[in-house]
């Protein structure tokens, strides 16, 4: 008789529990196995969780990597947050090339509850870089959707 074969969501849950437990290595090493199991459903979840473990092992690198997989796995709410969390690393290194391209990525993926935050961090950049017009033009933008989408429930 065979062992059952391993169980990518658990894997997933695992990965979660130690790292709130601050378990960072054994957080890696399940969200690891759970991302070499190629389960569609749970790879967005745990390339992103992997990025997170990544950064507060101080292996930024491999965070950036682990979002990068998170991004390419298209899932509606860990591609775009995993690529926010990817434009701010760039941003915070001072690669505003990288971060601009990153926060439009954000905006491509037509997800709305991302949607202000890029156009935030979008603003930042051009602000940064003496492009005050087109700062403003995002900064008014995301202002709309906070008047438009304010009694949406989903919204923070």
């Amino acid at each position: 008789m065979h062992p059952p074969p391993e169980d990518p969501d658990a894997l997933l849950r695992l990965g979660q529990e130690e790292y709130e437990a601050g378990r960072l290595d054994r957080a890696a090493a399940a969200l690891q196995r759970a991302l070499e199991l190629e389960e569609w459903r749970s790879q967005g979840a745990a390339a992103f969780l992997l990025g997170l473990v990544r950064l507060k092992q101080v292996d930024r690198e491999g965070a950036y990597a682990a979002w990068r997989l998170a991004i390419a796995t298209e899932d509606p709410e860990y591609a775009p947050r995993a690529a926010c969390f990817l434009a701010i690393g760039y941003q915070q290194e001072g690669n505003r090339a990288e971060a601009r391209r990153t926060w439009q990525l954000v905006l491509d993926t037509s997800s709305q509850r991302y949607e202000m935050i890029a156009l935030l961090g979008l603003g930042s950049i051009a602000d940064q870089e003496g492009e005050v017009g087109v700062a403003l033009a995002y900064w008014r933008r995301a202002t709309a959707l906070v008047v438009t989408r304010a009694g949406q429930s989903w919204w923070p």
